[in-house]
């Protein structure tokens, strides 16, 4: 495609998005459309997919892409929490190719992978086309697009990530309600804006997990543990539950129960609540099960309320995933929730 069809067509997405945004949710006063000058200047830089050893797919629900999230064998990589000690929030440090250090927050509600505008230009991040392959979040409300890049090497500790897939939100200011921050004015209560004041240049979704044997949250010890090739053997004794892994829209999910009703729950890894439902049967669910792992008197919150996408889906936060080590376990597609080692400390 010429590269001035190619802007163009590119401009009217993201006038859309703008347009949307007006009649939509006010947007945080630092968060700011490309201008024109920036928008042509970030597209002069995109390069064919293959030049990557990239396959760009279609699919109703966005750019399907296989090559990236390359990892060498027998690697694993210990990422400490870098949210507050009086937070559960999954936060954690990333770099690229230099030694500055960029926070992440690790987001398993998200089927792909985010980045703030000036993080991804100060990360060597380099947009995919022609044409481009833009995509817009799902999982929360959001009206701004992000478009497909690479980024060359990202680094977890001592563990490498090449050919990195993100994408690069097109919008001036942070990610915004990707990180679930929302403005003041949005409705949201200040109990609410106080629990989302979060700063995170990074979103790392399912695509980018799914790249590992497994990912562990090790909520109550405040780290996170990737392992490239090796699986996964939770502790006899510590073990609560395995769940089959399932994937809805891309996102990980399982299958349980609310008050004996069938479900399909997403696991949403930062979710500052324990249960969301776009339809509550009332306050709290007498009992959650999900296999052999079951909550009592949970909280639910409606899913509008928290300005989050996929209402179809029922939710399970971190206040009640808070109380786990809970592993993503690829190799074997099942999700492991165990109680920690006391004697690990934490």
């Amino acid at each position: 495609m010429h590269m001035s069809r190619f802007f163009c067509w590119c401009s009217a997405i993201l006038l859309g998005a703008s347009l949307l945004s007006g009649c939509a949710t006010p947007r945080p006063v630092e968060e700011q459309p490309l201008t024109r000058e920036q928008l042509h200047a970030f597209f002069q830089q995109a390069q064919d997919p293959r030049q990557f050893w990239l396959t760009v797919y279609g699919s109703d629900a966005g750019p399907v892409v296989s090559g990236g999230n390359r990892l060498h064998a027998n690697r694993f990589a210990t990422a400490p929490f870098v949210s507050s000690r009086q937070s559960t929030l999954p936060l954690i440090n990333i770099r690229s190719r230099h030694p500055v250090e960029y926070t992440a927050m690790l987001d398993t509600s998200s089927r792909a992978s985010w980045v703030d505008f000036e993080t991804a230009h100060a990360i060597g991040a380099i947009p995919l086309g022609t044409p481009p392959f833009p995509m817009q979040a799902e999982h929360v409300n959001d009206t701004n697009f992000g478009f497909l890049s690479a980024v060359s090497r990202l680094r977890i500790e001592d563990l490498h990530i090449d050919t990195a897939l993100l994408y690069i939100r097109a919008v001036n200011g942070p990610l915004g309600a990707l990180i679930r921050n929302y403005p003041s004015d949005s409705g949201a209560t200040g109990r609410t804006r106080a629990a989302n004041n979060i700063d995170a240049s990074l979103v790392l979704g399912c695509d980018f997990i799914k790249a590992f044997a497994f990912v562990q949250i090790d909520y109550p010890n405040r780290d996170i543990i990737f392992s490239t090739t090796t699986s996964y053997h939770p502790s006899d004794k510590m073990l609560v539950a395995t769940l089959p892994l399932h994937e809805k829209d891309g996102i990980f999910a399982f299958r349980g129960t609310i008050d004996g009703e069938p479900e399909i729950f997403l696991l949403d890894s930062v979710g500052d609540y324990e249960i969301a439902m776009a339809y509550p049967p009332g306050s709290h669910a007498r009992r959650v099960s999900l296999g052999d792992l079951s909550f009592s008197n949970a909280a639910i919150t409606p899913i509008k309320d928290l300005h989050l996408g996929l209402p179809q889906y029922p939710r399970i936060g971190r206040k009640l995933l808070s109380r786990y080590r809970i592993t993503i376990d690829r190799s074997n597609r099942v999700v492991h929730f165990e109680r920690p080692d006391s004697s690990e400390g934490g």
